[in-house]
């Protein structure tokens, strides 16, 4: 199964009404947007779910629609993502099924990191 890493930018982030508990816990919601590079030349947007206290992230969910070229494939996918803080890396599925144009058999897995190395996501994927 090939494997790739691409690192990326948050070029957006349009925060929801959030739901804040009198004990401080707050559940919330994005709208995130990303430009990835490498063998990833792309950029995307996800719908994000938080829960937290103040600055303190626990954890986090979201499904990301990704539209580019991919291996030097192009067309859209989707991956479902998550991770509940602190650890790290958070893990997520490109949906099978959601992809199209020449992207519309890629499967597979990846990770997401952020470090003083930069943010990054890794792909363990196949394509047909």
């Amino acid at each position: 199964m090939p494997r790739t890493t691409v690192e990326f930018e948050v070029t957006g982030w349009e925060p929801a009404d959030a739901d804040e508990h009198p004990d401080g816990l707050v559940l919330g919601r994005a709208v995130v947007r990303k430009v990835f590079r490498g063998d990833l030349d792309a950029t995307s947007v996800a719908d994000l779910l938080t829960v937290g206290r103040g600055e303190d992230g626990l954890a986090y969910t979201a499904i990301e629609r990704v539209e580019g070229t991919f291996a030097g494939r192009s067309g859209t996918f989707v991956i479902v993502h998550g991770a509940a803080e602190p650890k790290p890396p958070a893990r997520g599925t490109i949906v099978a099924g959601a992809g199209t144009g020449h992207l519309a058999t890629l499967r597979g897995t990846v990770e997401i990191e952020h470090d003083d190395r930069g943010a990054r996501f890794t792909f363990d994927y196949e394509m047909e």
